[in-house]
């Protein structure tokens, strides 16, 4: 089970340019889960999965919501602005956690279409002094949820904040792409279950 998180980072965007992004991805990196039949497949479970786990953010005022449909470095400013008045002190004023407008997810999504990969997050990692300290420093550190469809630019606003942050991010991505590399048993069905756009079992990535 994880904490809280301090802040939630929505990343909305709408379903055409997800599309056409996965696709550019699938030409220039070639992840099996990128092919049209799973893209599909995973734009439909992001539509089934992210609506109650947007509201459960929203009601406790944690989340904010960024067009993402714009270029990446404008989407990282906005974010900047936001950890940097809600995690550290503020720089300059900005609006409070937002309401998302759902329809940014139901609504523009074809109803054969839109997935769940909230695989990507990041986190401040402090240095731990010993281990009868690990439990107050793990309650010290600035959990930062980043959600958002396939495509959405989860990973990049993650590498982004590493930079400037200096926060630790642990991207489930990542960690399933390193598996892959390995050509085991193990990331031979989980390249299976990604060709297919199924979402991995939560069993199987621990």
């Amino acid at each position: 089970q994880i904490c809280t998180p301090d802040l939630v980072v929505f990343l909305a965007c709408a379903n055409h340019r997800l599309k056409e992004r996965l696709q550019n991805r699938a030409e220039q990196q070639g992840r099996p889960d990128d092919n049209l039949k799973a893209i599909q497949r995973r734009l439909m479970n992001f539509k089934q999965n992210a609506v109650p786990l947007v509201k459960y953010f929203q009601e406790r005022g944690l989340i904010i919501t960024f067009d993402a449909d714009r270029d990446e470095e404008e989407v990282f400013y906005d974010i900047s602005v936001a950890v940097d008045n809600k995690l550290f002190p503020p720089k300059e004023p900005v609006a409070g956690p937002s309401e998302l407008d759902l329809s940014l997810i139901t609504d523009s999504v074809d109803p054969a279409d839109a997935e769940s990969d909230f695989e990507d997050q990041a986190d401040n990692q402090s240095i731990l002094s010993g281990d009868e300290n690990i439990g107050e420093d793990l309650k010290k550190l600035k959990i930062v949820f980043v959600v958002g469809g396939p495509g959405s630019g989860k990973g990049t606003q993650c590498e982004k904040m590493v930079q400037k942050f200096g926060f630790t991010q642990l991207s489930i991505g990542d960690l399933i792409q390193n598996e892959l590399a390995i050509l085991s048993e193990r990331s031979r069905l989980i390249k299976d279950i990604m060709e297919r756009g199924e979402m991995i079992p939560m069993g199987l990535v621990l």
